[in-house]
Order: C-alpha cells, then structure tokens, then sequence
C-alpha cells in the first residue's frame, strides 16, 4: 500500500490508493524483418518476426494506425506497396513459409495468398509498369508473380544460382538483377526469362580455406541505373559497372554481413546507406566521375561513381535487418530496423550531425486489464502474442490461468469488464467471450467460453457496457455498423 495525495475531486478524507507492482506483466516485443514506405498516403509498412505486420502513419507522429496479425512466429521476409489504378494503394507480403499475399488494411487479414512453389521466399522486388513482383526463393529460382486481379503464377526465370537472397528490377530496361548465396549476381533480360550478364563475387577476398563464397545479401541500383551496388557477408559494399560487369569499387565499410541497402538521390547528391549484423548505419556520398578512355564503354556516358563513407551512426545494439527511405514533412529520411526490436529514424540529408530517432516498440494497445473479482482481489488479464494470462493478485502465483489463442493467428486485443464478469480476446479471424472467471475453493479457476463468429474477416468490435452486458459490433470497411 502506498498513501498518494487526494484528489481535488475526492470526498473521502482518508483516501488511500494501492498501488501494486507487477512483474509477471512483461512485454515482448518482436524484431523487425522488414520494412516499406507508401508514399501516397505517408504510411510505413513494419513486418516482424512473429509474423505481425504494423502500418505507421508518419506524419501523425509514426504512430500504429493498426496491426495485422500473421502466421506465429514466421517471420515476413519483405514488403512492397503497389499502387492499382484501380483500388488504390495495395501492399504486399512474402513470408518465410514460401507463401505471397496481400494484405487487407481494412478487414486486417490475408489475402489472395499464393504458394511460391520453391521454399521460403527470401526477397521480393516490385515492377509498377509489369503489374508484377519478382519473388527469389530457396530452390535458387526467380518467379514472377502477377498483381493483376490478385496474386498468381506468370512464369519462372533461368535457374542459375542457389538461394536468391536479393533482388532488384530495373523498369527502365526491363531488366532484374539477382544476388545468390553462392556469390553471384544475374542480370535477367525479362523478355526472354535468361541471364545476360553474370558478375562473381572474389571468392578468395573470403579469407576461408578452399575460397568459400560470398553471400549476397542485398542489392540496389544506383547512378540511375548505370551501376548497382551489392551488399555481401564480406562486409563489404561493392559498386558495379553495368557496362562491363566489373566491380568498379570494393568500400569494406562493415565488420561483418551487409544484410541492407537504400540509395538516394537529391538533386546531384547521391547516398547510399548500408548496415548489417554489426549493427552500424553508415552513410555513403557518391561523386560523378567522366569516363576514361580507351576503357571498355567508354564514350556511353559517365561512369560509376566514386563513393566514400561520410558518416556512420550505431544506435542498434543487434543485427539490422531492414532499411527504408521515406518522407516527412517534405523531408527524405531513412528509417532502420532489426533484432533489437526498435525503429531509428535519421534525416537524409543531415545524417552526420543529426541524431537519429529511436521509436520503441511499446505496445500501442492496452496489454493489461484490471477488473475486481472480489472484495479484496483484482482480477488482471495479461495479453501476450498468443495468449492471455488471468492472475488474482491477492492469490499468489498459485492462481494464475492461461487462455491460449487460436492456431490461425496472434492476438490482437484483449479485455474485461469492470465487475471481472466477463472477458474477452480477439485475434485475426476469430474473438472469444469468457464468461465468470471465479477462483475455486482449491484456488482452481472455473472459466467458460464461447467462440463469436460475428464475421469471418475479424472486423468485428467487443463492448463491455456494463455489469453483465456485452455487445458485439460489426464494423464494415466503408465505417458502417451494427451491433448484437
């Protein structure tokens, strides 16, 4: 017990508030896999490792506008939005169980999902102009898949490396670019599905007996289009000349892996930032250079770049998975994010002298709810991803129970009511009512429920409106409703 000040409004004299401190309530947040930025409507796309995808409205302060949740604990491999001439902003998804869908903002579920019939997908690449997403998956295939009406099959490209790690389309020629786990980029010509240039990463610069290969883990197109530069478990960041297939610059500028890569242009300033396992950002600036003669293609234009590192941060105390060039309030930033679970934002164009960011991954809903359940004992339910524990806080560890959610998905809410009559859960597709939790006389819990099958998209909405009532709401995606 802990005396506090009475409030101005109270009309007891002696007024006492208990104040308990918890330790069983612990938040786990996920670790953040990936990353997408929707230009249109200022929105940014977080997958995470239990499969939960989070959409962040930036200009309102980055905060959760809402949370799908996803498969447990399979993470999503990568996002993109695709804007449909038709319906508007769409963003899609690819997991690590070897599935594409689509995700609906509206009804917060999967859909049009879409085997991709060669394993786990570990990169995606979007073409706006093809109306097509190029997935790379474990069996070393690139598929193309179509967004016409949904996601579907189109075709599959030349097999030539093991696992696609990374990919990158280049619309402007109707070329992709992909980067394998045995250190080898393929440019692909889309019109006939086979490779046309093939560039090696140098096995020997391994330092590994036998010359072990290098992995490719990221890729992106820089000096519009002209040259691409790689990210390696070398540490390294390579620029390559597109014209001749050659490495034009080699940066070491990591410790360890270069899992991500993002390019951006401002005018005349190019930057190119680069993180990975060593958990460092680094920003790179390129300046252009005139191309030499009697060099292979010269006279086609200037060459690569000469890049250099300008700045680095180190705000991640793990592996960064996923880097992301957005907008706010006019301005480019890049936003990071990776094992330690939090998001860094750093301004683009004052990366050096500006701090970057940090936004946690505090949860954006009430995870624990308190309701008495008798004279002296409260009643408190702790959400978790995939369940809700039920503790008497007067009873001891001893009187503690555990609802655990459905196989189809993580929990999105949970709650009671004030009288600690009923509760309730709710997940993707399906919400749970239970009704009277009471402690036995063996300090046993007494718990029934009932499944609500309001809707089968889980827009569906539980109101505790007093002692014993309960409403269930439906929610259409055009904000309508209707209650029960």
């Amino acid at each position: 017990m802990v005396e506090m000040k009475k409030p101005k409004n109270a009309q007891n004299k002696d007024f006492v508030a208990a104040v308990h401190c918890c330790r069983f309530a612990n938040w786990m947040p996920a670790s953040v896999s990936s990353l997408a930025y929707n230009d249109d409507q200022g929105l940014l796309a977080v997958g995470r490792g239990n499969g939960n995808i989070e959409i962040r409205n930036i200009e309102q302060n980055w905060r959760v506008d809402r949370t799908i949740a996803g498969k447990s604990d399979i993470p999503v491999s990568a996002l993109c939005w695709y804007q449909d001439k038709d319906i508007g902003s769409r963003l899609i998804a690819s997991t690590m169980d070897g599935t594409i869908c689509e995700v609906d903002l509206n009804t917060l579920e999967f859909t049009n999902s879409q085997d991709s019939f060669g394993g786990p997908i570990w990169s995606m690449a979007l073409s706006e102009s093809s109306q097509a997403v190029a997935i790379g998956c474990e069996d070393g295939a690139v598929r193309i898949m179509s967004l016409d009406g949904g996601v579907s099959y189109l075709r599959t490209l030349q097999t030539l490396q093991e696992r696609v790690l990374s990919l990158v389309w280049d619309e402007n020629k109707d070329h992709l670019f992909s980067g394998g786990s045995d250190g080898t980029i393929c440019q692909f010509d889309l019109k006939t599905g086979h490779s046309v240039q093939r560039m090696t990463l140098d096995r020997a610069a391994s330092g590994a007996e036998g010359g072990a290969a290098a992995l490719v883990w990221s890729l992106t197109l820089v000096d519009g289009g002209r040259a691409l530069a790689s990210g390696d478990s070398l540490g390294q960041v390579t620029v390559w000349d597109l014209r001749t297939g050659t490495a034009a610059q080699r940066l070491a500028t990591h410790a360890a892996d270069v899992l991500c890569l993002a390019a951006q242009r401002e005018g005349d300033t190019q930057r190119l930032f680069a993180s990975g396992v060593d958990s460092k950002v680094v920003c790179l600036v390129g300046l252009a250079v005139a191309a030499e003669e009697g060099k292979p293609g010269a006279g086609a234009g200037p060459g690569p770049s000469r890049w250099s590192v300008v700045d680095a941060h180190r705000p991640h105390s793990h592996d960064v998975k996923a880097l992301c060039l957005a907008r706010r309030d006019g301005k480019a930033v890049v936003v990071s994010g990776g094992l330690d679970t939090q998001l860094c934002v750093y301004s683009a164009g004052a990366f050096g002298p500006a701090r970057p960011r940090r936004l946690w991954p505090f949860p954006h809903h009430r995870a624990v709810a308190v309701a008495p359940l008798r004279d002296t004992t409260l009643l408190v339910a702790v959400q978790h991803d995939r369940r809700v524990d039920l503790w008497a806080l007067d009873q001891g560890p001893a009187a503690g129970a555990d609802l655990h959610a459905h196989a189809d998905g993580d929990l999105l809410g949970a709650g009671d009511d004030e009288d600690g009559g009923e509760g309730a859960t709710a997940g993707g597709r399906q919400h749970r009512l239970w009704g009277r939790a009471e402690l036995g006389e063996n300090e046993g819990w007494n718990l029934s429920g009932i499944d609500l099958a309001a809707r089968g998209d889980g827009s569906a909405l539980l109101a505790f409106t007093g002692p014993g009532g309960t409403r269930v709401l439906r929610v259409d995606a055009e904000g309508s409703g209707g209650g029960g």
